[in-house]
């Protein structure tokens, strides 16, 4: 057995918690900043993460090494991919069959494509930007009020932004199904094969959506 892409990723975070925890509370008294610095910085490391993988994918640079499904030497995709991937393949129990469907979907739909960039540079900017701010207000403000901020300015961030991502993915996907509905009435127009594609797109959705 072994690890997958967003595993390894989980490791490290819990390797760098673990360090700062550590670290933060052999002294005595303990370094409240030092305590304070866990969520900020593991936010830092997967924004950070986040927009080299995705300046390689813009610029059509080959993957380094495996990311998950995704082989050394093929062309980057979204950093958003490989997590959706893990995530709903393993901890989803969506299995191999997802993983197929969805590299399906991502090979046959432009506003998929489109979409999973976008979605990746909504989280990853504005990641860096909070994470920097929380870290640089960790050691500007007191200990009290540094600990506090360490562990919920992220978190409140998070949630919000969760909520503003579900809107945009409805969003997305109302755009992809009008551009997969247009391009079988254009074939149809024309006399072509009905375009069987839009079935594939949405059985792909309903199985991500399960």
């Amino acid at each position: 057995m072994q690890f997958d892409f967003t595993h390894w990723n989980v490791l490290v975070s819990w390797v760098i918690i673990i360090a700062e925890l550590v670290v933060g509370t052999i002294p005595d008294p303990p370094w409240m900043r030092i305590l304070a610095m866990p969520v900020p910085t593991i936010f830092l490391f997967f924004a950070l993460e986040m927009l080299v993988f995705e300046a390689m994918y813009v610029y059509k640079l080959p993957a380094p090494f495996r990311i998950s499904s995704v082989a050394k030497g093929e062309q980057m995709r979204p950093a958003l991919y490989p997590l959706l991937e893990d995530i709903i393949a393993v901890d989803g129990k969506g299995g191999t069959r997802f993983r197929d469907r969805l590299n399906q979907r991502y090979k046959l739909s432009p506003p998929f494509r489109s979409m999973l960039h976008r979605v990746t540079m909504l989280w990853a900017v504005p990641q860096v930007v909070v994470a920097g701010g929380t870290l640089a207000g960790i050691f500007i403000a007191d200990r009290e009020l540094a600990y506090t901020l360490g562990w919920s300015v992220p978190a409140i961030w998070a949630g919000i932004w969760v909520v503003l991502t579900v809107i945009w993915i409805r969003v997305e996907l109302r755009r992809e199904r009008h551009y997969w509905r247009g391009l079988r009435l254009s074939r149809e127009l024309q006399g072509q094969t009905e375009c069987n594609s839009l079935d594939t797109v949405d059985t792909i959705e309903e199985e991500a959506t399960q």
